[in-house]
């Protein structure tokens, strides 16, 4: 992340998912993303711009991003309960 700002990187994070999915952060969601490091989505609000994040971190090197996107799956039913962005190499 080479020296960047907690609020460079967060404006790095929003400008990246406008751009690459039409994904715009409101300003709990960037206060989110500031203190804890990660943003928890259900499935319903990332469905419209999942295929397109997909596709960037698939044609983007790990090491050329400040982020990337997990999913949580209930164990039990193998059910998608959440997605989790996630700020990488986050020193929160």
């Amino acid at each position: 992340m080479n020296n960047q700002t907690k609020e460079e990187i967060i404006s790095e994070v929003d400008e990246d998912l406008q751009l690459q999915s039409g994904l715009v952060l409101g300003s709990k969601a960037k206060e989110c993303l500031s203190q804890n490091g990660v943003l928890y989505m259900t499935p319903d609000q990332i469905k419209p711009f999942l295929t397109k994040l997909r596709e960037y971190l698939t044609l983007t090197p790990e090491n050329e991003r400040v982020w990337t996107l997990g999913r949580i799956t209930d164990v039990g039913n193998n059910y998608i309960t959440s997605y989790v962005l996630i700020i990488q190499n986050s020193t929160n």
